[in-house]
């Protein structure tokens, strides 16, 4: 959020908001009407009280997420025509493999997001065929091509500005990330790395302490927008795609490592296991338990 400098004639500040800001609350507003949509229509699908089992659901995307927080909610209701099971580990043995979308589904799903402007049977054929139809695969490939200035959004609506046969996307999805970080601002990049180094959902002062520096919020918020980061309803936040930890492995704060773990523990708000990881040892096992 921004602020201009000068006064307006009754003397309050005129309020400006960014791109950043915009973006995130038309994803955050398209989220929720599409989690209303689907659960919605479930009970003219449903035939008796089926039961949905959800496994690894922190790798999920962040509509599956939302989604699946709005249907716990909603399935305390004895009359709502669902049942829901999250389950973590090896609990569950046997699930249920949904097929990748099809060349037409594929389609679909790009003018659900970018609208008829930009929406093609070419691209969704690349898209398809780049991603596997996996859906969250094909977000990230789409986050890719915007951050390529590839896909932009101008006049009130996305216009693809190369020929989709032009179009050269990475073979896997750890690719697709790993080129979508190289193409962040090196604050940004500071920003994710310190992040994925906590390793655990985090807040922007405990953040702060591992770059040494003020948190740079708009960063977040950026990459939020992005996908990058997943900001929680409880105000955490978190890393928005497992490939992210791949590429951040290596990274090491900007500070003395040893400094940057100490100012992090000193936060009452860290979460008993991001503790219990830090402090390691014996006095990190006494937190986990």
């Amino acid at each position: 959020m921004a602020y201009n400098n000068n006064a307006s004639s009754n003397g309050r500040q005129r309020r400006v908001v960014s791109r950043a800001e915009a973006l995130s609350v038309r994803y955050a507003a398209w989220l929720e009407g599409e989690c209303e949509r689907l659960i919605g229509e479930l009970p003219s699908r449903c035939d008796g009280r089926p039961v949905l089992f959800l496994d690894d659901l922190a790798l999920g995307s962040p509509l599956l997420r939302h989604l699946a927080q709005r249907l716990f909610e909603r399935c305390d209701d004895p009359s709502y025509p669902l049942q829901l099971v999250i389950v973590s580990g090896d609990s569950v043995e046997t699930a249920t493999t949904l097929r990748p979308l099809s060349r037409i589904a594929a389609q679909e799903l790009v003018g659900t997001r970018l609208g008829e402007s930009a929406t093609s049977e070419r691209l969704g054929g690349v898209l398809a065929a780049a991603s596997g139809g996996i859906p969250l695969a094909m977000e990230n490939l789409l986050a890719l091509l915007v951050e390529r200035e590839e896909l932009v959004y101008r006049g009130g609506k996305w216009t693809l500005v190369v020929d989709p046969a032009e179009i050269r996307l990475p073979d896997t999805s750890i690719e697709a990330v790993s080129e979508r970080i190289s193409l962040l601002s090196p604050s940004a990049r500071e920003h994710l790395g310190a992040v994925a180094w906590i390793k655990f959902p985090t807040r922007p002062a405990e953040i702060a302490s591992v770059l040494g520096r003020a948190c740079d919020r708009m960063t977040l918020l950026e990459m939020d927008a992005a996908g990058l980061l997943w900001r929680d309803m409880d105000g955490t936040i978190s890393i928005g795609h497992s490939a992210i930890y791949d590429a951040f492995d290596a990274w090491k704060p900007p500070i003395d490592e040893s400094i940057a773990r100490h100012d992090l523990l000193s936060h009452v708000s860290l979460t008993p296991l991001a503790r219990a990881w830090h402090l390691g040892g014996k006095e990190g096992c006494h937190h986990a338990l």
